[in-house]
């Protein structure tokens, strides 16, 4: 069971959001309807087809979809294949999707949901005005670091070793990673940075139990994994902070981050503004709007962990 907290202030409503009309298909039956190429975790693409309905937009008819879901690796072979299909569009639900799809055409409209460092990644050239075919919205992973610092200090006074998991080889962990030192020092809290391949983080988080964390704090990455880490969690009693309700939803104790169904949401609007004639590198990369704390009671209780009163307080949703 799961409920809503009354007391929750983070309540905010998608900006710009205006009525859209059908694809224009025009006058002749023999239109053309647009192709898109979704490029991502299937699971991920509830949100984003919601909103092109109401957009106005009905699969098969006035647009076609073409999706790929990802396989560990699969990104550059996917995107390329998109590319030679001729689809009007990509959307790419992950900076490393995005990375692959942009390598693969300079000319395709790209609409990336998830991105830590859009700049530093080299998607685009600025977050005001990204040029080029790349446009799509940010997830602050790395500045939301300090704040799950914070969380993590309030639910655990006695937090001294903390370990920071993070996908092998992505550019955004070492950005998440200095991030989360900074405000972990300050706090007088020692991290244990740990990367691991996608698909593996259990052996990776088995090399640190040595002396043994006071907790865990998955930084990114690992979304396909996300039972199998709070089941980890749970037999080590580990408490543990996660970027997305998804992981909270799994079992995970805590998460706390940017609302994924939101970005996926505001992508399908950017796509039916492309779609319409706006050039991506005319629309702005867009920061999200929308936050989630999400605490799981049940998890909690059989962690024998008890949340503070002040932390149920400020969650947005709590997991009975």
């Amino acid at each position: 069971m799961r409920r809503r907290n009354p007391m929750s202030a983070r309540r905010t409503v998608l900006a710009g959001m205006t009525a859209a009309a059908l694809w224009p298909l025009g006058a002749g039956a023999e239109a053309k309807a647009p192709r898109v190429g979704l490029l991502g975790h299937a699971p991920d693409w509830a949100p984003f087809h919601r909103q092109m309905r109401d957009l106005g937009y009905t699969e098969g008819k006035d647009i076609l979809f073409e999706a790929r879901p990802v396989a560990s690796g699969r990104a550059p072979e996917l995107a390329a294949g998109l590319v030679a299909m001729g689809v009007d569009a990509i959307v790419a639900g992950a900076a490393p999707y995005g990375l692959a799809a942009k390598r693969a055409t300079s000319r395709i409209p790209i609409i990336v949901v998830r991105m830590a460092d859009p700049i530093g990644l080299g998607l685009v050239e600025s977050l005001a005005r990204p040029g080029a075919n790349v446009t799509g919205f940010t997830t602050q992973s790395a500045e939301l670091g300090p704040k799950r610092i914070e969380f993590l200090t309030e639910m655990l006074p006695d937090l001294k070793r903390l370990v920071l998991l993070g996908t092998l080889g992505n550019p955004a962990f070492a950005l998440s990673v200095d991030e989360a030192r900074k405000a972990a020092r300050a706090a007088g809290v020692s991290v244990v940075p740990v990367a691991a391949k996608p698909g593996e983080p259990i052996p990776a988080l088995k090399s640190v139990l040595d002396p043994r964390p006071d907790a865990l704090m998955v930084l990114q990455g690992f979304v396909e994994e996300r039972a199998q880490l709070a089941a980890f969690a749970l037999e080590h009693r580990l408490p543990a902070m996660y970027l997305v309700r998804e992981f909270a939803e799994a079992g995970g104790l805590v998460s706390y981050g940017p609302s994924y169904a939101d970005l996926f949401g505001r992508a399908a609007i950017y796509l039916d503004k492309i779609l319409k004639g706006t050039k991506p590198g005319d629309l702005p990369v867009e920061q999200p709007t929308k936050f989630e704390l999400v605490l799981n009671l049940k998890t909690a209780k059989a962690m024998d962990f008890t949340f503070p009163s002040v932390l149920l307080a400020r969650a947005d949703e709590v997991i009975e």
